[in-house]
């Protein structure tokens, strides 16, 4: 039995080195640890190679299919391949509207939550891939779709003076019951630990990839501050 594939919610910055990887070298397959040996952090890794077998560019066992082959073209024949591969393993989404270009923002992001069965905060990431997507095959969207309030590069900045610090951490209410932690993400010989509370929008933002985010920024602050050695926790 296969598993079933949700539909891509990498981010477009990985999104984009992952089609340079596949564009300038040659895979018979491709694995996580290949990634991860390409920069790609774990949670990143995991969510490319769950993407490249939604597009059908690997198969339920890693090994490349024949659409690898359309990363080596160049000019209008990769770009009509390309369209015929987004089309076919989002088949849910152009199988469903007679003119792609007719979908509103509001009825493309309701049928990735009913074809899908996504949640709503994966389904932010993942209709941004689409996006992003359909502009790499020239599919011609809704104009409107482009205005959909999505940040397809979304980062969390953490860069903050030490009075800019002090004055939020004075701002923060202090709550009146602990929270329980569930997920704590420590980095390595820096003492610094995120604590997150077992709650349904912590890990919505954790299967939509905010948490690895999240540990990025933590992790170049600490080198920033000299907490770290460069890679010490990568």
């Amino acid at each position: 039995m296969q598993e079933q594939i949700l539909p891509p919610y990498l981010s477009i910055n990985k999104f984009d080195d992952l089609f340079d990887l596949l564009s300038s070298l040659s895979f018979t397959s491709i694995s996580k640890l290949d990634l991860l040996n390409r920069e790609f952090s774990d949670f990143s890794a995991g969510i490319a190679i769950s993407s490249l077998k939604f597009l059908q560019i690997i198969d339920y066992k890693g090994n490349a299919t024949e659409n690898i082959k359309i990363f080596s073209l160049k000019g209008e024949d990769k770009k009509i391949k390309l369209q015929n591969l987004i089309k076919s393993s989002y088949k849910k989404i152009f199988n469903r509207v007679t003119d792609i270009k007719l979908l509103s923002k509001e009825n493309l992001y309701n049928e990735f939550l009913a074809e899908y069965g996504l949640s709503r905060r994966v389904a932010e990431p993942a209709i941004s891939a689409f996006i992003w997507l359909c502009e790499q095959a020239d599919i011609k969207l809704n104009p409107d779709i482009k205005k959909l309030n999505i940040n397809t590069n979304k980062k969390i900045s953490l860069t903050l003076s030490s009075h800019a610090l002090k004055k939020v951490n004075n701002q923060m209410p202090k709550p009146s019951v602990p929270a329980t932690d569930k997920y704590v993400v420590r980095i390595a010989q820096s003492g610094i630990e995120l604590h997150l509370p077992d709650i349904e929008q912590v890990h919505d933002e954790i299967v939509a990839g905010g948490l690895a985010q999240a540990r990025e920024e933590l992790i170049k602050f600490a080198e920033k501050v000299g907490l770290i050695s460069n890679n010490t926790a990568r």
